[in-house]
């Protein structure tokens, strides 16, 4: 449940005193993390313009690390991995977007499931308002090109921090979707335990929440890709740039012929983040839910390491090395 008024939820999901010295470093992050996704974005989506070799692949692994330690979080309820992972759980769980470690609760003063929720799932969205005023300052200032080629760098900006935290995105989406059934007959939202199942109250709350943020967010974004990467060869052959640029974050790092590998990666994050979901509609054990993720986790390693699609060659090593390397931890 909920902290009690004067506490917040620690990373052990224990409740703790608040701290007067938190908003500080609260301030700090969120401008520290809002400055380092638009160098990412921007920096990223201009890969294969300008952006040098190494630089380009140094970048790349850095996505493919945080979407493996994305992974991680949706294995931690299924597998006790002991020391020291715990600990590299606990503070991968920035990327998890629990914000209420920073203590928001102690001083925006919510204390239900419904407001902790809808701080959490629509708090990202700062982030992309970041994005998005930093390219308009950017052209204010500079004042070279034309408009159109700002908002394209915009969408790739926006389009690489969504593609590289969507199953986070995702998997935050869904909470209300996820319960877990009690002795007494009665379910609870495994991530919200004060909530119980399909009852007038919370649940209807939370679970409009939830379409709300994938109606905005995921699906639109899935959608986006697949029409991008279904039309790309009919635009490459005609001549006709404008979807291509937009959607460079998409294209850009796969070598030819691999476009659609884009929207694949998509795919893969939204198997992995809906797979607690697609188990418990069926009443299945937890450990099919390893299974589920082994098997989507081997499918990608079997596809990456037999096409290389990476334009970077290294990179397919590291993508590889990082999916086996989870494969291991299941099992373990």
């Amino acid at each position: 449940a909920l902290c009690d008024e004067g506490s917040f939820p620690a990373l052990s999901r224990d409740c703790s005193r608040c701290s007067t010295t938190v908003l500080p470093a609260l301030v700090l992050f969120t401008a520290v993390c809002s400055m380092a996704a638009v160098v990412l974005g921007v920096s990223w989506a201009q890969w294969g313009r300008r952006a040098n070799y190494h630089v380009s692949g140094a970048l790349a692994c850095c996505g493919v690390g945080c979407i493996a330690v994305q992974t991680l979080q949706v294995f931690a309820p299924l597998v006790d991995y002991g020391y020291p992972f715990t600990h590299v759980l606990e503070f991968a769980s920035l990327l998890s977007l629990r914000v209420d470690i920073f203590q928001i609760q102690c001083f925006m003063g919510y204390h239900t499931a419904e407001s902790s929720y809808a701080w959490s799932v629509f708090s990202p969205a700062a982030v992309v308002v970041v994005i998005i005023l930093a390219q308009f300052v950017m052209y204010a200032i500079k004042g070279r090109g034309n408009l159109a080629t700002w908002i394209a760098r915009g969408c790739n900006a926006v389009g690489m921090v969504m593609l590289i935290f969507y199953l986070t995105l995702v998997r935050q989406a869904i909470v209300p979707w996820n319960c877990i059934s009690h002795p007494n007959g009665k379910s609870t939202v495994s991530a919200l335990p004060s909530v119980v199942c399909f009852e007038p109250g919370s649940h209807g709350v939370v679970l409009v929440l939830s379409c709300v943020s994938l109606l905005l967010g995921p699906l639109p974004f899935l959608a986006v890709c697949t029409y991008a990467s279904w039309v790309y060869d009919r635009h490459v052959q005609t001549g006709r740039r404008d979807l291509i640029d937009k959607c460079r974050f998409l294209f850009s790092r796969w070598i030819v012929g691999r476009h659609y590998v884009g929207v694949m990666l998509v795919v893969k994050q939204l198997l992995i983040a809906m797979s607690p979901i697609l188990v418990s509609s069926f009443g299945l054990a937890g450990v099919c839910q390893v299974f589920l993720l082994l098997g989507v986790l081997l499918s990608w390693v079997t596809f990456v390491s037999a096409t290389g699609p990476w334009k970077i060659s290294y990179v397919n090593c590291v993508d590889c090395a990082t999916t086996l390397l989870l494969i291991v931890l299941a099992f373990a």
